[in-house]
């Protein structure tokens, strides 16, 4: 009986335990939901500040050039980017699944369907072949994805051509809501608010709204959408990489870097001036 009784406090206390989150909130509109029409696709990346994060061109010997928001030294790994063909993808941890499952996650994922993929389109083709757990936003001038990569090879996908899509850290497909068994609030706090925000304006939007969202911090410095972070050891958001993809002309890039102990770098650049070489990356 006692052997039983340790037994069971040691997987009461494994059960408790709660791996560090690292959080990302997107969001994304497609169609007459933007001015102009075209896409507008946003993400906040969070982390602990203990990387120093870079803006990098890849030219892979096999596919598409990409470009991205990349940790310096090293080589690939992107947190999220756009490719030569305007088909951009960001990743965000599923962090209410085991942190020993998240292992298993299809190594490089995001460079690889820069790397591969031409659009939304032929990313959704891939997703049986992917290993999650993990959560994907995609997005070309004509389309945006949600992909929710779950346990055991489980999927869920959701496409538009003339609405929004938002995600924070947590999975809300139906049939993958099982693998949610590590509690993360500010995930849920988060997407609450990205949806309150999105409805707080009239479509159709814009890139300054997207922007504007971006930089929220109504939920405090550890749960809001723009996370300051209440400690130095806290999360806090480190970047902020905003994408318009218009249905003809260069795709639009606004991207900010937060890297810790060092002033704030605003970046707006033109797709095509980076995939030519004129914008010197």
């Amino acid at each position: 009986m006692k052997r039983m009784l340790v037994a069971l406090l040691v997987l009461s206390m494994f059960m408790s335990f709660t791996l560090p989150a690292y959080a990302c909130t997107e969001w994304a509109a497609t169609g007459s939901a933007v001015e102009g029409g075209g896409t507008l696709i946003i993400k906040n990346r969070d982390w602990i500040p203990n990387q120093i994060q870079e803006l990098k061109l890849f030219t892979p010997v096999d596919g598409y050039r990409y470009f991205g928001i990349n940790i310096k030294d090293i080589g690939g790994m992107v947190k999220g980017g756009i490719n030569e063909y305007g088909l951009v993808v960001f990743n965000q941890a599923a962090e209410t699944t085991p942190g020993s499952e998240r292992k298993q996650i299809t190594p490089y994922l995001t460079d690889m369907l820069l790397k591969k993929c031409k659009n939304v389109d032929e990313v959704i083709a891939m997703v049986p072949t992917l290993v999650g757990p993990i959560i994907l936003n995609i997005a070309d001038k004509n389309k945006i994805a949600n992909i929710e990569l779950g346990l055991n090879g489980t999927h869920a996908s959701i496409t538009s051509e003339d609405g929004v899509i938002y995600h924070t850290n947590h999975l809300l497909a139906e049939n993958l809501l099982g693998a949610n068994t590590v509690e993360y609030p500010g995930s849920h706090i988060r997407y609450q608010r990205i949806g309150e925000l999105l409805k707080s304006v009239s479509k159709p939007y814009t890139l300054k709204n997207f922007i504007d969202f971006s930089q929220d911090q109504n939920d405090g410095p550890d749960s809001s959408i723009w996370r300051t972070g209440s400690t130095t050891e806290q999360q806090r958001t480190l970047a902020t990489f905003a994408a318009k993809l218009p249905k003809q002309g260069s795709p639009t890039l606004y991207i900010l870097m937060a890297n810790p102990g060092q002033e704030f770098q605003y970046v707006n650049l033109q797709a095509d001036d980076i995939f030519s070489g004129k914008a010197g990356y």
